[in-house]
């Protein structure tokens, strides 16, 4: 009986296993979507997040006026905000298939459903240079099974492949901490390449690199040459991608700005904390953006041209406004850090006649699942500290998730709990790890 037990626990811990139950949920759920039905309108023009078109404009520009860019500011001028809120990494990638495919989002869908079934199997394999097969399979069934994550490989949007990237810089970071001697340059070019990657597709974690850069200083017992050496290839590694995206800008609109999402970002936050949240927020978004483009014509710019320069006068606009309000503002970013961890996440927007908001199977599934994890990462932050050589962990999990919730502001909404997600996962599999060890040290 027991060596019964013992292949079924190690069959349930096998990464074979977990990728094909992970493989399986996600192409149920693309063919109950079946998203090659009508797919221009429902995943663009119909699409279930109004920040899909913006992604879509950005391909088209980069598709057909990638060369000459400032020709779209003509030709397609409603495309204006998106190019200067989105980061090109996300948008070049939907550019190429357009060009291998033709421009059916469809295959965007079927792109990241595939990279998200990887994306598993990198976790365990991230777990594994952390932790022990058992906590590794867990983080793996905790990916696996994540219903949010799933119903958002069916939407064009940036969460499938920023996970998949923040995953990689986990990877990275857990080899560069477990080898006895490695290359101090490379591995900090590896995970600097990596870092400006993610941030190419969702620029949220902008203002994360050089923390990144500090934790991977921090990541192990070092020589101070081995951190210098460590930290000049990481800033190598960031500038190698952000360079290039930098002088595009430069030679084609006149500014070396990477973005202005998080001014724009900001803007939208200071609006909805103005009306309390009692008013969409594309109708505070225009008011401000008056002033602000009021004040651009004032110092003598024009709104429409000097396109990278909106960001200096979003700011300029918000800050007054937080200044005049802070306590409200304080209060509105405690209230979006509550929500950010509030409820099961946003019900689903895709699937079909199986996999549908009304279906109590699936209700079910969401709670059940974010009941397990809520569990598994309190269980996992309160056990993982006690394991002194792990405790990197928990701080990098604790910084990152607090940095997603502060910046998130009072529009926390859950799904940008997925930019934490992974970051999560080697504390719930250490935390485990250390029960075990407490339990049964034979074992374990």
């Amino acid at each position: 009986m027991r060596r019964v037990n013992h292949k079924l626990f190690a069959w349930v811990c096998s990464p074979l296993l977990i990728v094909s139950v992970a493989l399986g949920l996600r192409l149920v759920w693309l063919f109950d979507h079946a998203p090659w039905y009508d797919d221009y309108r429902r995943l663009i023009t119909d699409a279930p997040n109004p920040d899909t078109g913006s992604y879509h404009e950005v391909a088209l520009v980069l598709l057909r006026y990638w060369n000459k860019p400032g020709q779209a500011l003509v030709e397609m001028p409603e495309a204006t905000l998106s190019i200067i809120i989105r980061a090109p990494g996300y948008p070049l990638i939907m550019a190429i298939l357009y060009a291998l495919f033709g421009v059916k989002p469809v295959w965007i869908v079927i792109v990241q459903v595939f990279a998200s079934v990887f994306n598993c199997y990198l976790v365990i394999l991230a777990l594994r240079r952390i932790s022990s097969p058992v906590g590794a399979s867990v983080g793996g069934w905790l990916f696996a099974l994540n219903p949010m994550l799933i119903d958002y490989t069916q939407m064009i949007l940036t969460e499938t492949l920023f996970v998949l990237g923040a995953t990689l810089i986990i990877y990275l970071f857990a080899g560069f901490r477990s080898l006895p001697s490695p290359n101090f340059p490379r591995a900090g070019f590896g995970i600097g390449i990596v870092v400006a990657l993610a941030t190419l597709i969702r620029p949220s974690p902008l203002w994360l690199i050089p923390v990144f850069g500090i934790f991977g200083i921090l990541a192990r017992t070092l020589s101070a040459k081995a951190r210098a050496l460590w930290l000049v290839g990481y800033l190598i590694g960031v500038l190698a991608l952000f360079l290039p995206w930098s002088v595009y800008n430069r030679v084609h609109y006149g500014s070396w700005r990477l973005t202005v999402a998080g001014e724009l970002f900001l803007l939208d936050v200071t609006g909805q904390v103005l009306v309390k949240r009692q008013k969409p927020i594309h109708e505070m978004r225009a008011v401000l953006e008056a002033e602000a483009f009021a004040l651009m014509r004032k110092d003598g710019l024009d709104p429409n041209r000097d396109i990278f320069e909106r960001g200096r006068y979003y700011r300029a606009v918000s800050l007054q406004y937080i200044r005049q309000h802070l306590g409200d503002f304080a209060y509105y970013t405690l209230r979006g850090m509550f929500f950010f961890w509030r409820g099961t996440g946003e019900p689903p927007k895709t699937g079909g006649r199986w996999i549908n908001v009304s279906s109590p199977v699936v209700e079910l599934w969401y709670k059940a699942y974010y009941l397990t994890y809520i569990v598994a990462l309190g269980v996992g932050l309160w056990f993982s500290w006690g394991a002194k050589q792990q405790r990197w962990w928990v701080a990098l999990f604790a910084v990152t998730t607090l940095y997603f919730m502060l910046s998130a502001g009072c529009l926390a909404y859950p799904r940008f709990r997925l930019q934490a997600f992974a970051f999560s996962l080697p504390v719930i599999a250490i935390g485990l790890d250390t029960v075990r060890q407490r339990l049964n040290p034979r074992a374990a």
